[in-house]
């Protein structure tokens, strides 16, 4: 088990440094979680080689999608604060939007229609 707590936690530090590297040179959200998915599927296909446990991988996969979302999600509400006509009444309505917003991108590799 050490071996995939490892994994994850390179990981998680690799997703960290790439979206604060993304969040500076690129306005465009899908750069950042296609970037996000295929780091992923490459750290599941690794765990999934080195051990026979789908729980293993079902772990990792999940813990690193978290992580990257909440990075995005986090700074994404930072953004929103510090604009100065953000709408509060209905900022619970926004985070429900841009949680749903990432996970289409992820799944879909698009923007929601």
């Amino acid at each position: 088990m050490q071996h995939i707590d490892a994994i994850e936690g390179v990981v998680k530090s690799i997703l960290s440094e790439m979206f604060h590297a993304s969040a500076v040179d690129s306005p465009d959200d899908t750069d950042y979680i296609r970037s996000v998915k295929i780091i992923i599927r490459a750290s599941v296909d690794h765990v999934q080689n080195f051990t026979d446990s789908a729980g293993a991988s079902t772990a990792i996969q999940n813990a690193l999608y978290s992580h990257a979302k909440n990075l995005w999600l986090n700074h994404i509400k930072k953004i929103r604060q510090s604009e100065p006509d953000a709408c509060k009444s209905s900022e619970e309505n926004q985070d429900g939007y841009d949680s749903y917003f990432f996970d289409y991108i992820y799944k879909h590799d698009s923007y929601p229609p």
